[in-house]
């Protein structure tokens, strides 16, 4: 099939679902954790395929380096050296990443060096990056995994003349914390969730649904999510 923007790849830059349930722990129990972290990935996967762009996967097993600015700096320089001019970086911890997000980027890309789409955090969802802008080097060194990425992001392309343009914020999911105030705005993390729960029996049903809500009422009595403050 001919790839609707022939200049543009999509990276997928996350970890094999095994390997961030050893990272992450969003539901109690070991099975509901991976099934749950299965289904956010394949969700991502989902949309890649939807994309209509060229995609390339980089799991552990494929990043190279010793930080995180290391691997996905080194990853995005491989898929660069392949001859595209414009990269889109996603990971797979973001439920309402839609295929809109994509290709938005994709179209901004045209008049901006960089775009980010922010998280709630300060980090981001996705990444839209333009060879030319890119400097390996100076990418691994930013912020990355910190509440500054966004901003040094931004300084990143101010300092190379160029123009950053933004997605609408959302969330990402690294903790039980974001599960329970995704859940109140996701209707699609709700239907993972689900379907998580439908593995179970009836017991471990219970028993999940009620860490799950006593949460929830905790969270709710000190107030509602911040994204609106981004």
């Amino acid at each position: 099939m001919k790839a609707a923007f022939p200049s543009t790849a999509l990276l997928v830059f996350a970890r094999s679902s095994q390997a961030e349930a050893q990272h992450k722990n969003l539901l109690s129990g070991s099975l509901a954790n991976r099934k749950l972290l299965k289904s956010l990935r394949q969700h991502t996967l989902n949309i890649a395929s939807n994309s209509g762009l060229i995609t390339f996967q980089y799991s552990e097993q494929d990043q190279k380096g010793q930080s995180f600015g290391e691997r996905i700096s080194n990853s995005i320089q491989e898929v660069f050296d392949k001859g595209y001019r414009h990269i889109i970086v996603i990971g797979s911890d973001c439920p309402d990443l839609v295929v809109e997000d994509i290709h938005l980027a994709t179209d901004q890309l045209n008049e901006s060096g960089l775009v980010i789409g922010p998280d709630h955090r300060g980090g981001t969802f996705l990444l839209g990056l333009t060879q030319d802008g890119f400097d390996r080097q100076a990418f691994s060194k930013l912020a990355w995994q910190s509440k500054d990425l966004v901003s040094s992001l931004t300084e990143y392309a101010s300092s190379r003349g160029y123009d950053t343009s933004y997605l609408s914020p959302k969330y990402d999911v690294n903790d039980l914390a974001d599960l329970v105030k995704l859940s109140q705005k996701s209707t699609l993390l709700n239907a993972l969730l689900e379907e998580v729960f439908s593995l179970f029996k009836t017991w471990d049903l219970v028993r999940f649904s009620l860490v799950f809500q006593a949460y929830y009422h905790l969270q709710c009595r000190r107030g509602p999510p911040a994204i609106s403050d981004i």
